[in-house]
């Protein structure tokens, strides 16, 4: 685990991982070069995770090609960079997935031309220097491949269940469930025609050897419980709908974009059928004018918020204007009705001229 220490950054208290329940909260890259991320994990003392999967090498060649996966914890989440086995000057640590792990969760779908195929073809838009000298590093980009969401025994991976039939009906998701080892391995994925390649899971690992799984169930808990006091207990501030309120939590989304049809002229309709079904759910949800764009962000069961970027078009009358950090509620809105002030952003602190605020 880690702990952000002022002047320190990310202080690990252990110099080795081990895999629990948590590291099934995962955000999974591809890279067609291992070699120089392994190397700055190890310069840095980082403490991570070393794996070994393998895909086919084409769709026509089902020859297996090894790949490596450097994990890394960062409280409560795990970034997974994955690349060429053959890609690393140095391979040895680099064990397969164990069976309380989960061992299929981690492996990708496509094969290898595929992922180097849509590597090359995704506009790169990071430019690494070393810190040390100034130099280009040599790293290539990482491509998001997928997202990975933790979910305890309580949780029922059900097709009809409100998050994954909101994101089939209004974004056309398309959903599956597999079952792996002997049953302890349950994974629910979502994928798009739009977005070839990009695969959010939900794993439930039931495996009997796997630590943490208690404090997983906690954490959900913990969630639901915070999400039931954002939205629905009565606010001591003021009296707006609950979808004016905010929690931290619902910063850990997963955002999905989409114009309504007509160029947006069918928004409003898709705000109130989706916010319809959310309170017939008994979802709770914030709403959020940013850049003329309507941003839902909602607290579904489970330890990732979603939110519905419904693009142009939309009445912005129920938005409660831009997120903004000054007030519990997040919202520009808010802060002017509570600071008798009227803004269209946030206020910033002004850090260079020691003043309250710049706008």
């Amino acid at each position: 685990t880690t702990e952000s220490v002022e002047g320190m950054g990310l202080v690990y208290d252990s110099d080795t991982v081990t895999p629990n329940a948590f590291m099934h909260n995962k955000v999974q890259f591809w890279v067609p070069r291992l070699d120089g991320f392994a190397k700055q994990l190890e310069d840095d003392g980082v403490p991570h995770l070393k794996r070994r999967s393998y895909v086919a090498t084409s769709a026509t060649d089902r020859t297996r090609v090894e790949l490596a996966h450097l994990s890394v914890p960062v409280e409560s989440k795990t970034y997974e960079i994955v690349g060429p086995l053959n890609s690393l000057s140095d391979t040895s640590g680099y064990d397969k997935w164990s069976d309380y792990e989960c061992p299929s969760c981690h492996f990708f779908a496509e094969d290898l031309e595929t992922l180097q195929t849509r590597y090359d073809e995704t506009p790169n838009t990071t430019v690494w220097y070393s810190s040390e000298t100034g130099d280009l590093d040599g790293r290539g980009e990482p491509m998001l491949v997928s997202i990975h969401v933790a979910a305890s025994e309580n949780q029922t991976l059900d097709e009809l269940r409100p998050d994954f039939a909101h994101l089939q009906d209004f974004t056309h998701a398309k959903w599956e469930l597999a079952s792996h080892d002997e049953g302890t391995c349950n994974v629910a994925s979502l994928s798009w025609e739009s977005m070839p390649g990009v695969v959010i899971k939900y794993v439930q690992n039931t495996h009997e050897k796997l630590p943490a799984k208690g404090m997983l169930a906690e954490y959900e808990q913990v969630w639901h419980d915070e999400y039931q006091k954002a939205f629905y207990d009565e606010s001591e501030t003021h009296d707006l709908p609950s979808s004016a309120n905010w929690h931290h939590f619902l910063d850990q989304h997963i955002g999905i974009t989409g114009t309504q049809g007509d160029n947006g002229g069918y928004c409003d309709l898709a705000f109130g059928l989706l916010s319809q079904g959310l309170r017939d759910e008994a979802v709770g949800y914030s709403t959020r004018d940013e850049s003329d764009e309507i941003h839902m962000y909602v607290g579904y069961e489970g330890t990732s918020a979603w939110e519905y970027n419904l693009a142009s078009g939309c009445d912005s009358t129920y938005s409660f204007g831009d997120i903004c950090g000054c007030v519990a509620e997040n919202s520009v809105d808010v802060y002017n009705r509570r600071k008798g002030e009227d803004v269209d952003s946030c206020p910033k602190h002004n850090f260079n001229t020691g003043g309250d605020r710049k706008f």
